[in-house]
């Protein structure tokens, strides 16, 4: 018989179920058996639904013939699913062997064996031997042939290829047993988005249905399929490309339903890329600290996992999880989610990419973290969503289909900030650093923690320990930034500081130094932007500066966290452009620019990024 040739699509937004993205919803018998009879018949072969299947193989003697022994020459053993033996082979009339599911047509196997003509006994000589071959032919993600040694039948396996956007070659293969009169390559539905081509340039273009012709047993075409926009709301369901033909075997054709995986946004429209969330809308958080409520459902940026017309096939559930984010701390380890029933699709419950341990811990409906149907992940700016695989039905009775389908999480801007750790006093007078690098370092990896949901990668250029220069005395315990209450303008020492550590006259760059107090008129203040909004009138030299206190006082762990949001905050300050109220009057107090104290408390502390606010920082001059 001619096997059929699948031509798989898959995108972005668009991924197969199984082996990078196919269902068959035909038959779904748990275990394919074939039969050979030896020494008579050497080869068989398995045509491997895409949802893979437990094998089974049995050698049967021919007439007047009795197998004495058997076993496994040599197989596939590129994967831990391997060929096995029957226990009662060595008693039984028929020798049996077994591998349990398989998706991939690597999986042959060449078994040799001894037999003996009935009523002829064993005696002393040696018995004749026979060979028997099973290939594995399915619709696979990579082309493969499979090769016997010194078999004359070399090519046993037919296959395809992926099409993805732009081409993609794939390879058809006859088996060579077949002696094939007359083949047709065909188009199901969808055939329109579908050209093949002779070579990689986009010439020869077969027109469809086409003839092979006879010394076409190998065959190598390029493929092109064309994918929907992302707007585009219909669903290809069958993409098919097809053999048939009259042949000395007979002919059979398959037809198979492609189900594409999409990522859908709130509006469930397909997408190219994913955000991590702000939670900053009415409604997302309510209530306090541990107890506090995560509404996804009325988060901006959250998403959804869709596999349109799939409602008939039941229980299904699939697999995610973050990778390849630059620090692999944030890689969030892989999570089961079950699909829900919505009209004729499977659809997940809405899902949120998050920047930190703490968004991501956070309990929704009562599920742990990475626990099944858990919904929040953690990600960091430059890694990717990914959907690891497909699973239809549930248990053990689950058939988990592999797929690669991976979602950038990209980063929309970036801000350079340098860094100057003062000393207390001279180093050559024993003075030391007011806080470590280490420190500081970890308090900007929580900074740009916040800046993420922005799609902001916050750089740290550099971070350098300095002696204070002329003009600034940290002995006193503090540097005054003012003699005024609201900061302006800057007192001489502040500005000596910018003058010989920063770059004074010049806004282009930011610069962020940490002294043990700053003052400010009679009291104190936790940090300070020289935003623009504030100091230009006053101060035009020396804006676009941070200054931040710390002191033994904030080594603790909230004194940490803190530590990030102020950098955070004083940042935002300068990115933003403006002070602690916009229009709608005062920040909650979950926001990120909150002015009556930066809170540390959880999930509805003080860091969270308004959508107003991510258009002030992309229009900021210093984000590129």
């Amino acid at each position: 018989m001619i096997k059929s040739h699948m031509l798989l699509r898959a995108s972005l937004a668009y991924c197969l179920v199984a082996g990078f993205g196919l269902v068959s919803l035909g038959t779904q018998a748990q275990t394919l058996s074939e039969e050979l009879t030896v020494p008579d018949e050497k080869t068989v072969g398995y045509d491997i639904p895409a949802g893979g299947r437990a094998l089974k193989l049995t050698l049967k003697p021919g007439s007047g013939k009795k197998i004495v022994s058997s076993q496994i020459q040599s197989q596939d053993d590129g994967d831990a699913v391997a060929w096995q033996a029957d226990s009662n082979n060595a008693s039984g009339t028929n020798h049996v062997y077994n591998i349990a599911p398989v998706f991939s047509s690597r999986h042959w196997v060449h078994i040799q064996g001894t037999y003996s003509t009935t009523g002829s006994g064993t005696g002393s000589g040696s018995l004749p031997r026979f060979d028997a071959y099973a290939p594995a032919v399915d619709i696979d993600i990579q082309t493969f042939s499979v090769s016997f040694p010194d078999h004359p039948e070399k090519n046993e396996d037919v296959s395809a290829g992926v099409i993805a956007p732009g081409g993609s070659l794939v390879t058809l293969k006859l088996a060579q047993k077949f002696e094939v009169k007359n083949v047709k390559l065909e188009a199901t539905t969808g055939g329109s988005r579908i050209k093949l081509y002779r070579n990689a340039d986009k010439t020869g273009l077969l027109s469809l249905p086409y003839n092979l012709q006879q010394n076409e047993k190998d065959l190598t075409l390029y493929a092109e399929y064309s994918v929907p926009a992302p707007t585009d709301t219909q669903a290809l369901e069958k993409v098919t490309l097809k053999m048939s033909g009259d042949t000395d075997v007979g002919t059979t054709t398959d037809t198979v339903t492609l189900l594409p995986v999409e990522i859908l946004d709130k509006d469930k429209k397909r997408v190219a890329e994913l955000k991590v969330a702000k939670m900053a809308e009415t409604g997302v958080l309510s209530g306090s600290g541990s107890s506090a409520t995560l509404d996804i459902s009325k988060d901006s940026d959250r998403f959804y996992i869709r596999i349109p017309s799939a409602a008939s096939i039941g229980t299904a559930s699939v697999t995610v999880a973050t990778v390849e984010n630059p620090d692999s701390n944030y890689n969030d380890a892989a999570t089961e989610i079950d699909f829900q029933v919505e009209g004729s699709d499977l659809i997940t419950k809405s899902l949120l990419l998050v920047a930190d341990d703490v968004d991501d811990g956070h309990q929704v409906d009562n599920i742990a973290d990475n626990a099944k149907n858990d919904r929040t992940f953690k990600v960091q700016l430059g890694g990717k969503f990914k959907v690891e695989s497909v699973k239809i039905g549930s248990g053990a009775n689950g058939l988990s289909h592999q797929l690669n389908l991976k979602m950038p999480v990209p980063v929309k801007k970036t801000v350079d900030v340098r860094v100057v750790i003062l000393r207390d006093k001279a180093q050559s007078a024993g003075g030391v650093p007011i806080v470590s690098v280490a420190s500081v370092n970890g308090f900007w990896k929580i900074a740009q923690e916040r800046y993420a949901q922005v799609g902001v990668k916050v750089n740290v250029v550099s971070v350098e320990v300095k002696d204070p220069p002329s003009g600034v005395d940290l002995t006193d315990g503090m540097l005054t930034l003012s003699t005024s209450s609201d900061g302006r303008p800057l007192a001489q020492e502040a500005r000596s500081l910018i003058t010989a550590l920063g770059t004074k006259g010049d806004s282009s760059d930011i610069h962020v130094f940490y002294v043990n107090r700053i003052q400010t008129g009679t009291g104190f203040s936790g940090g300070w932007a020289t935003a623009e909004y504030w100091h230009l009138n006053t101060d035009p030299d020396y804006t676009y500066n941070i200054f931040i206190e710390y002191n033994n006082s904030m080594a603790s762990s909230a004194g940490i966290t803190w530590q990030g949001y102020a950098a955070a905050h004083e940042l935002g300050h300068l990115l933003t452009n403006a002070g602690h109220e916009d229009s709608s009057g005062s920040y909650p107090v979950w926001h990120l620019m909150h002015g009556s104290g930066l809170s540390t408390n959880g999930i509805m502390g003080s860091r969270r990024l308004k959508i107003s606010n991510q258009a002030a920082i992309h229009g900021n001059s210093h984000a590129y």
